[in-house]
């Protein structure tokens, strides 16, 4: 096909015709809070109970996604102490999540922080979501952190306001991690 179609289409990635700095990651480990850790390991035991109950083959993908939304809103206090430490340096900073038990949490921790944070979420229509892109990316005014779920904010959106990109869960694949820090990894 390559050989076929070289003729008539030209391929180049974005390394190729951009200038953009590198990204810089830093991983940052959290020791959950002991309530943190108690509500986890309710979560757990709860799923637990249920695969027990229900059995079958969806009982185990529901005790491992249960697991990871429990670890996702054990997160959301250090992300919440990353994110403050980002905004009190004047920088703007987008926060990816998997759930939306996760964004809520972190939306209203930053609002008790004293920054108003948009939220890109499924369930949103197409026009919301557009109109919170274009109130986060509009220079100088509030707010300065919006909070997105892998799906609603992962693709198709710039978000170049933000110099920082925090990622509190793992995408199931690689690529949709990296499509999410390409939201402010862009002219």
């Amino acid at each position: 096909l390559r050989q076929a179609t070289c003729h008539v289409v030209l391929r180049r990635t974005k390394e190729q015709c951009l200038d953009l700095p590198p990204k810089t990651r830093v991983r940052v480990d959290v020791e959950p809070s002991p309530t943190d850790r108690a509500r986890y390991a309710e979560a757990v035991a709860q799923a637990r109970r249920r695969r027990a109950e229900g059995g079958g083959e969806g009982a185990a993908l529901a005790l491992l996604t249960a697991v990871r939304q429990a670890a996702s809103e054990a997160k959301a206090g250090a992300a919440l102490e990353v994110c403050s430490e980002l905004l009190a340096q004047g920088r703007s900073v987008v926060i990816f999540v998997a759930y939306l038990s996760t964004v809520d949490a972190l939306a209203e921790g930053l609002e008790k922080l004293g920054t108003t944070a948009l939220r890109v979420v499924g369930g949103q229509s197409a026009r919301e979501r557009q109109q919170a892109v274009d109130t986060f990316q509009k220079p100088g005014g509030p707010p300065r952190a919006v909070v997105c779920t892998f799906g609603a904010g992962g693709v198709g959106l710039t978000l170049t306001r933000a110099s920082d990109v925090v990622l509190v869960d793992r995408p199931w694949t690689a690529g949709d991690a990296v499509q999410a820090e390409d939201r402010v990894h862009r002219i």
